[in-house]
């Protein structure tokens, strides 16, 4: 019976858990556990051993972990001084095989045969019926950040044939399975990528149960049968652990030369077949060339991994290139990935017969590299099958996993309530609510404030934010309900401005009546014939009085009919031309464009295409940025606004998205996609409850104070200027002018101002060449201002006349546009991903009936599947065929289809994997 006790967890919150403790516990509660440290080893001098398990112990590391106390005492027990290297002064302690700085420990858990634990990175990805169960096992946190985020410890389910590889990913990518010969970090160990908020911290102890049927139904490991040798395999992926093993025990290299000539036949394997299908084969081999003694494990990884990672992140030509250009962590991800089916193979071959794998690979090498090796007597058994031809459909490489949702620690509560509440009401992504309400939020203020980042540094509050859903994501009442109090908001300034409108009509007719009595009165005025009588003069002074008052009431007349201002500000999508005339005809040159299924770039890239060139992107351009806007043609509508303040808050399909890039690139080289902050919320269709309870009534009505409190404020500013200029009119005798009203000023303090400093240092290498976010650094320049923008918001919902950021706000928006710049990343890297789900999304679920009798599908059946997909509807006739090319190329380089060309050119026939259909 295996047990998390219950010291780990009060210990470890009260910060008192030492590394000697801990692993007394998890001993006592039946656990082995070993040392890690995340000081590099020598073959792997750049990288943070914290996860390697033979990292202090070495070869063989599960026959050395310990429950003894002594070991635990001689493992865990501080060095004279902190830095010391332990073993450099003394003998090193038991089963260590390099000293390393006690600074740089950390323990870990040998899972062992009879634990399962559940490594959960994306909580939002795990079927929501399984939260029952996890939310009731001994649980270990990972984040600071996201409370469900950890190991999850399970024991064996008590019945059932399931499966549970040692390191395998968990069903849906919500995180990868731990099982025998794997580790654990235990808490208090220092997490490799702390510098991210990522910690350990037990919070939940217990009796490690066995595992419902249900979660075990969930988890079990994905196998994969193959034949070799006229027999069948059952293939894992193998662990970090196996493959470190590789790395280290396989050390010989009889024939090195052979390695630069295996690389380059992977090299050629990939550009034919495309870089995920061409991998794995030559992979297979190269690891069996290891373990058979012809090259070194570790070398010939690190090549085969360079060599990758080099093709993976440069355009090139062959024939297998799909155009999807991988920034470098993802290449190694996708290699590793690889890496570890491959080894899973080798691995289930050994077990069926060494003397087998010996020989295949002798016959390999010798025939292919001619290399001349001692003949081996043809093992009893062997057929004579090679291994690069046993897979007939390569590793399954899935749909990327949307980006972790944004961080909601630190929100005002208001907000945060809303998101929580309308997402599980709706049963949406967090991120769809909170996207859309930042974007509905910032229109609150009505382009009445400016945040002064620094002297000579101001930027509008407003902001545009898109939001990419699919068709059934229930877009539609997200929209609603966060946009409920600005409608009411709008209706009350329609029905005033309609009122205005009515006393201005009022007030002409009034003036013009009184102008014709002015006009006849001129007409009456009597004539004296004597200039020298009294009466002449009068008659002149009266006909001159009357002139002028007729003057002064045409002239008022024309103004009541000129141009006037409105508080109205909402519009449901529109084309640029309107959008220019709203912006102008505003009190404060404030507009909201909300949308729940835009058409924004089609109208900017339609007209570009057809010659417009980008002129009227100018008005997105400039109303976002907030530069003055300047349009003033003789047959349209003037536009003139000093300080625009364009909010938009739009949803699209992402496909539609996707291949409205692909068709007009001219959308990001111009700077309109840049300016958006974008999400893509990870899905909940297939996991949704049929009941879940509406918001609140107390959120419901937080949200509309908050919203109401902040335009309540932007009104008063806006008449109390508008007072002010009547007062000086008056006492200058002269017109009110016509002008929209200039914002306020809120400011970011010296300390808030260091703390953006501070993060401009940190991001701009992230932007130069081969930085994580040189793909999207159009937006990471822009990505300052963002912070300080929703900063400012933010203060504004606590104190809507607030002159000063609130600095904690400051911290806070940091963190979410460090999420945003993930769904930025994933939406500039992943440019065909969104229409190969949607074609996928057809051709899985078609009936097999519809294949022929070997499994192919014609290309012109694939086009009517997907005729009225909008992506594809919406594209121009001459780009539809190239779309779904494209799209076709990603599923078959992630291994989901395979496609074969006849004799005419448009032959192409479709095979989908059957494992997935």
């Amino acid at each position: 019976m295996y047990s998390i006790p219950a010291e780990l967890v009060t210990e470890g919150m009260a910060g008192s858990l030492t590394l000697v403790r801990a692993a007394e516990l998890l001993a006592g509660g039946g656990f082995a556990v070993l040392p890690l440290t995340s000081e590099p080893t020598k073959r792997r001098p750049k990288v943070d051993a914290s996860k390697n398990a033979g990292a202090v112990l070495g070869k063989g590391w599960q026959h050395k972990t310990s429950t003894d106390p002594e070991t635990l005492t001689a493992w865990f027990t501080p060095a004279p001084t902190s830095t010391a290297k332990l073993g450099d002064a003394e003998k090193l302690p038991p089963d260590w095989y390099r000293p390393v700085p006690f600074s740089t420990l950390g323990i870990g858990v040998h899972v062992g045969p009879d634990v399962v634990v559940a490594d959960i990175d994306s909580p939002e990805l795990v079927p929501a019926e399984m939260w029952q169960y996890l939310d009731k096992v001994p649980f270990q946190s990972s984040s600071g950040t996201d409370a469900k985020r950890g190991h999850y410890y399970f024991g064996l389910p008590d019945s059932g044939e399931f499966f549970f590889g040692q390191t395998s990913a968990i069903r849906g990518g919500a995180g990868e399975l731990r099982h025998g010969n794997s580790i654990v970090v235990s808490a208090p160990s220092a997490h490799s990528k702390r510098g991210l908020g990522r910690r350990y911290r037990w919070v939940r102890g217990g009796i490690v149960e066995s595992m419902p049927l249900a979660v075990a139904a969930w988890l079990q490991s994905e196998r994969k049968v193959a034949t070799w040798n006229g027999g069948e395999l059952t293939v894992c992926e193998a662990s970090w652990a196996d493959i470190e093993e590789i790395r280290e025990t396989f050390t010989t290299a009889s024939n090195p030369e052979i390695l630069a000539e295996h690389v380059d036949h992977l090299a050629r394997m990939c550009d034919d077949h495309g870089l995920h299908a061409g991998l794995l084969p030559p992979l297979i081999d190269l690891i069996q060339m290891a373990v058979c003694g012809f090259v070194a494990a570790a070398d010939a990884l690190d090549a085969a991994e360079a060599l990758f990672v080099g093709m993976a992140v440069t355009p090139r030509s062959g024939p297998g290139w799909t155009g999807n250009i991988r920034t470098e962590e993802q290449a190694r991800g996708e290699f590793w990935d690889a890496l570890k089916w491959a080894a899973g193979r080798v691995e289930a071959k050994l077990a069926v017969s060494a003397d087998w794998v010996r020989y295949e690979t002798s016959e390999f090498v010798g025939d292919i590299y001619g290399v001349a090796v001692s003949p081996l007597p043809k093992p009893e058994g062997w057929v004579g099958e090679t291994s690069s031809e046993v897979d007939e459909w390569p590793p399954l490489d899935p749909f990327r996993a949307p980006p972790p949702p944004l961080p909601l620690d630190g929100l005002p509560s208001v907000l945060r309530s809303l998101v929580t509440e309308a997402a599980e009401a709706l049963q949406v992504s967090t991120d769809l609510v909170l996207n859309h309400a930042l974007g509905a939020l910032s229109s609150a203020p009505y382009g009445t404030v400016k945040c002064r980042v620094r002297p000579g540094w101001e930027v509008p509050l407003n902001l545009a934010v898109m939001t990419l859903a699919k068709s059934g994501e229930l877009k539609s009442p997200t929209n609603a309900l966060v946009m409920r109090p600005f409608d009411q908001l709008e209706t009350e300034r329609r029905e005033r401005d309609h009122d205005t409108a009515l006393d201005r009509a009022g007030e002409i007719e009034a003036l013009t009546a009184k102008l014709e009595s002015a006009k006849r009165a001129l007409k009456t005025v009597p004539t004296a014939t004597t200039p020298a009588s009294g009466s002449h003069f009068a008659s002149v002074a009266a006909t001159g009085s009357g002139y002028i008052e007729v003057a002064a009431l045409q002239r008022e007349i024309v103004r009541l009919k000129g141009k006037h201002l409105r508080w109205s500000a909402i519009l449901d999508d529109a084309t640029p031309e309107v959008v220019g005339v709203r912006l102008a005809s505003t009190y404060t040159g404030a507009t909201l464009m909300r949308s729940d299924e835009t058409n924004i770039f089609s109208h900017i890239a339609g007209q570009a295409h057809n010659g417009g060139g980008t002129e009227k992107a100018k008005v997105y351009l400039m109303g976002i940025s907030g530069d003055p806007i300047r349009t003033d043609r003789l047959s349209r509508d003037e536009v003139y606004v000093d300080n625009p303040s364009l909010s938009l808050a739009l949803m699209m399909q992402p496909e539609v998205f996707e291949s409205t890039l692909r068709n007009s690139p001219l959308l990001v080289d111009i700077g309109i996609v840049p300016r958006f902050l974008i999400v893509r919320p990870a899905s909940k269709v297939g996991s949704r409850k049929a009941d879940p309870p509406p918001v609140s009534n107390t959120t419901e009505h937080g949200w509309h104070t908050a919203v109401h409190g902040i335009a309540t404020a932007a009104e008063a500013h806006v008449n109390r200027v508008l007072r002010n200029r009547a007062v000086e009119a008056a006492a200058k005798g002269t017109t009110v002018p016509v002008r929209q009203v200039e914002p306020r000023i809120i400011v970011i303090d010296a300390a808030g101002w260091e703390l953006l400093r501070a993060y401009k240092d940190r991001i701009e290498p992230e932007l130069g060449k081969n930085g994580r976010l040189e793909a999207v650094r159009a937006w990471g320049g822009k990505s300052t201002a963002y912070i300080a923008q929703i900063a400012a918001l933010f203060t504004l919902m606590d104190d809507p006349v607030a002159t000063v950021v609130d600095n904690v706000y400051i911290a806070v928006a940091e963190k979410l546009i460090d999420g945003y710049a993930l769904h930025q990343l994933a939406v500039a890297e992943v440019p065909t991903e969104a229409a190969a789900e949607a074609v996928w999304a057809r051709l899985g679920d078609l009936d097999d009936a519809k294949f022929d009798a070997d499994g192919y599908l014609k290309l012109t059946a694939v086009r009517k599947l997907i005729q009225n997909q909008t992506w594809f509807k919406n594209a121009e006739l001459r780009n539809r065929d190239e779309l779904l090319r494209h799209a076709l190329d990603s599923l078959e380089s992630r291994g989901y289809i395979k496609t074969e060309v006849g004799k005419r050119q448009d032959s192409l026939k479709i095979r989908r994997r059957p494992d997935c259909a």
